[in-house]
């Protein structure tokens, strides 16, 4: 369960870490682009993702459990 107080920007995606296959936790609402029009991520939450080895920054909930958040950009593949 992800904690209700993070930050989730616009183009970032939270990741449970550390995992042998990360997975996506939850999604940022998107970009605005160049015609004003919200463009949403097509990440689903649930996804196993590969992103790159220097990218995001590690966060801990209260709980204890760790996430990465990456931007979109950082990610090299989803898996599933």
């Amino acid at each position: 369960f992800i904690d209700s107080n993070i930050l989730r920007p616009q183009e970032h995606i939270i990741i449970s870490y550390p995992v042998s296959t990360p997975q996506v936790k939850a999604v940022g609402p998107g970009v605005y682009g160049e015609d004003g029009n919200r463009k949403p991520l097509e990440i689903p939450v649930g996804s196993s993702v590969m992103y790159s080895k220097y990218a995001g920054s590690d966060y801990k909930s209260k709980d204890g459990t760790q996430y990465i958040v990456v931007k979109a950009g950082d990610l090299l593949a989803l898996l599933s």
